[in-house]
């Protein structure tokens, strides 16, 4: 690594001992990878966002995880600061470096390959055997939709023993099973290669969920709250209708009796010559009803009259008799008036 006046260089001391680099596929490009920060739980490496940036991985360092120590990646920031003592915080080693970055296109599938080159003897010599496994670290600015923007950042690359245990205990595995050490043996090389075409199957035959379906499923209930208001409205409205024409029945048949109590009264003073047939006596109240002046105005002589009955008895006239038929003489039994008393006396 060239030395530079204005920047500090990292220094390993590594010496000359055990200097055995191997090819590897650090990072396969221009395809979408599992990511949790996403919402679509996807990531897209893109070519453009590794293009140029093949001299920040030869700088990259190689993090060894020795056999038996669980799996999972260096703190980046803490790894930045201090490459040496976040390794030991978790039980590794640092191995080694990269050189000869670079990014293919155009040659079978595009990817990041580099060189590794180890100084650790026992990382050397599982890379060897094809008992190793890589996984890159980088840095990068991501969209919520998995978008990254600009060029990433490299931080590390972590090397560890195939299928041992992570820190949660499951079989560890790379997130991308195309980044690899190339010097594998042939079945295991077929291995990773059936593992990622397994992978891209299962990928393509999984049902993805449609993004819109939570807009569709609020849309879906907001549109039952809605139908659900719009029945009680009705329900309200057909009970306001029903009181209506209760109602409006009661205030007619109401109307119905004080025209028929009218009529009759009027019925009562006509001739009853006049209304003898059912026909004649609708014409009449049509008629009476329609104007009731006019209709008494026109039959003022058909109207029910009432002769006065004679007096019974002898008419008093003059002074009235006695009892034996002698003429009575009322100003004789009346007296003469007392002015003083205001009494005949």
């Amino acid at each position: 690594m060239p030395a530079s006046s204005d920047s500090v260089s990292p220094i390993d001391n590594e010496g000359s001992f055990s200097h055995s680099s191997h090819d590897v596929d650090l990072q396969r490009l221009d395809i979408n990878l599992p990511y949790s920060g996403t919402a679509s739980g996807k990531l897209k490496y893109a070519i453009d966002n590794f293009a140029g940036t093949e001299s920040e991985w030869d700088r990259t360092l190689a993090v060894y995880v020795p056999k038996g120590v669980p799996i999972q990646h260096v703190d980046h920031a803490a790894f930045a600061r201090d490459p040496h003592g976040e390794a030991q915080r978790l039980g590794f080693r640092i191995a080694g470096h990269h050189e000869n970055s670079k990014v293919l296109v155009g040659s079978g599938e595009p990817r990041l390959v580099s060189k590794s080159v180890f100084t650790d003897p026992e990382a050397d010599q599982y890379a060897r055997e094809g008992a190793l496994s890589l996984s890159t670290g980088l840095d990068a600015m991501i969209t919520p939709d998995g978008t990254i923007v600009g060029k990433v950042r490299p931080n590390h690359v972590l090397y560890f023993h195939r299928n041992e245990k992570t820190v949660f205990g499951t079989p560890a595995t790379p997130n991308d099973l195309g980044a690899r050490v190339n010097n594998l043996s042939e079945e295991i090389m077929a291995d990773d290669e059936t593992k990622g075409t397994l992978s891209k199957i299962l990928e393509a035959v999984t049902p993805k969920e449609n993004p819109l379906k939570a807009t569709v499923d609020n849309l879906t209930a907001e549109v039952q709250k809605r139908d659900a208001k719009i029945d009680a409205l009705t329900k309200e409205n057909e009970a306001l209708k029903a009181a209506k024409t209760s109602l409006d029945n009661l205030m007619a048949e109401q109307e119905t009796k004080a025209k028929d109590a009218k009529w009759a009264q009027i019925k009562n003073l006509l001739k009853p010559g006049l209304y003898h047939k059912p026909e004649d006596e609708k014409a009449l109240r049509d008629a009476f009803e329609a104007d009731a002046g006019e209709f008494m105005i026109a039959h003022v002589g058909n109207l029910q009259t009432v002769k006065p009955s004679p007096a019974k008895g002898a008419e008093a006239v003059g002074n009235l008799e006695d009892d034996d038929g002698k003429p009575f003489d009322t100003g004789a039994a009346r007296g003469k008036l007392n002015p003083a008393t205001g009494r005949f006396e």
